[in-house]
């Protein structure tokens, strides 16, 4: 699953700049949190 989310990162960054980040983030948060 991380890794999955670390190449769709990777691919974000390309157009949307840092805003995977943000999205990567959130993801871990709500897989911690649930």
């Amino acid at each position: 699953s991380l890794q999955n989310g670390v190449t769709a990162g990777q691919e974000e960054i390309s157009s949307s700049g840092t805003s995977y980040l943000n999205r990567t983030e959130a993801n871990m948060v709500e897989k911690t949190a649930t």
